[in-house]
């Protein structure tokens, strides 16, 4: 029902898949599948192509009550929203990421194997010296540490142990939520997902790739990389088990390693990881790669080998999008080192029918940035004030990232 919907929509507007996919930010292969009725949207993605093809507000409902429960009621009437991460669950996953037993964990808490099962079930909780002994065996954080203590015992609906319901808070964590303790909820789901290896409803590979996904997306999104490579350590792990290409959790992975070793200074250590992993890269990771290593050699004080390599990646970028995805990458390197001449050589102006906002408003404060920098203040405001325009209207939180906020910009063009 909703691919034919969109379908209609489409063939009417003389939109080709791909047109309507460049115009969604929707992947091409996607569309396909939903109007063939292979598979069924996520709200968030079909509200951008309904948002696309202008549907009207009756075809939008009908679109959306034909989503299939749980996801699209998880989605779109915010049951995710009501799911808080519970401290039991929280508990469960520090175990689970920490490789200890219930046994293990008990023995380090002084009590019973069934007294920690029933704290990690949310029947009742630890005392005070038994959850600081529970917590510094399995290695939790300040930030969960400090959850798990100060904020006491927190008791909710468990996480259920499916994996479509589960992806669903997934995306709805993605694109919605804004809650403060967000990236404990995915340290919670993480170790649901694992629950389901456990169970043989996920290969090894996917149950892997799970701490390895959400380790980079924590470090990445949240800019907590210390977190973020504590949270992918199982899939790190695994790369010790495994011999074949790297797969995508262990990967990202290795990328958030990186990341933490990279802000943390810690350059040698990510150098020495990043050189294991190399025969073990695809072809098609190759650049990715690259980047890695000259955002290590930055970090070192390397820029001659982190300007080349960065050269290197974007001459080997397997397609477009990752390609202007290394170019603003190597754009940030060049201006966080005052290199704005040679930076001007990389930038490219925006596409006309460019219509992914956060592609346009990164382009934006390219200009701005690189501009600033030559000292041509009229010309880059203008910029920025595309950019924060674009930036106000989708929140796009380009105030972190790429070594340059929006507010320091905004100084230095203003000053």
């Amino acid at each position: 029902m909703i691919g034919e919907t969109l379908r209609a929509a489409r063939v009417r507007q003389g939109l080709s898949l791909g047109a309507l996919a460049l115009k969604a930010g929707v992947n091409k292969s996607t569309l396909s599948r939903w109007e063939s009725g292979k598979t069924v949207p996520y709200a968030p993605e079909l509200n951008r192509v309904m948002e696309a093809l202008d549907l009207s507000p009756g075809q939008r409902m009908q679109c959306r009550q034909s989503l299939d429960a749980p996801r699209a009621l998880l989605i779109e009437h915010g049951a995710a929203q009501t799911a808080p991460v519970s401290s039991g669950e929280l508990l469960r996953a520090l175990r689970v990421r920490s490789g200890v037993s219930q046994d293990a964990a008990a023995q380090a808490a002084g009590v019973t194997q069934s007294m920690v099962s029933r704290w990690e079930a949310g029947e009742c909780w630890p005392e005070g010296d038994k959850l600081h002994a529970l917590c510094f065996a399995l290695g939790a954080t300040e930030d969960e540490l400090l959850f798990l203590t100060v904020r006491a015992w927190q008791q909710h609906e468990p996480l259920p142990l499916d994996k479509e319901a589960l992806d669903s808070i997934v995306q709805y964590l993605d694109y919605h939520d804004t809650t403060p303790d967000r990236s404990l909820m995915y340290l919670a789901l993480a170790g649901r997902y694992q629950t389901l290896y456990q169970e043989r409803k996920l290969s090894e590979v996917e149950a892997s790739d799970i701490w390895g996904i959400y380790g980079y997306y924590l470090s990445w999104r949240f800019n907590r990389h210390a977190e973020g490579a504590q949270l992918a350590a199982p899939a790190r792990e695994s790369l010790k088990q495994t011999r074949g290409p790297l797969s995508i959790g262990q990967l990202e992975a290795v990328t958030a390693a990186v990341e933490h070793g990279r802000h943390g200074k810690q350059g040698a250590d990510a150098l020495r990881l990043l050189s294991e992993v190399e025969h073990r890269m695809q072809q098609t990771h190759r650049a990715w790669w690259l980047t890695c290593v000259a955002d290590v050699a930055e970090s070192v004080g390397n820029l001659a080998l982190a300007t080349a390599t960065y050269q290197d990646a974007i001459y080997h970028a397997p397609n477009a999008l990752t390609l202007h995805s290394y170019q603003n990458l190597f754009i940030w390197l060049l201006c966080r080192n005052g290199l704005y001449r040679e930076a001007h050589s990389y930038l490219v102006p925006v596409v006309a029918g460019e219509t992914r906002p956060i592609v346009k408003a990164t382009n934006y404060r390219n200009h701005a940035w690189v501009l600033a920098g030559l000292g041509e203040r009229t010309e880059g405001q203008r910029y920025l004030s595309e950019m924060n325009a674009l930036d106000d209207a989708y929140q796009l939180g380009l105030d972190t990232g790429g070594g340059m906020t929006r507010s320091r910009l905004e100084r230095w063009l203003t000053a």
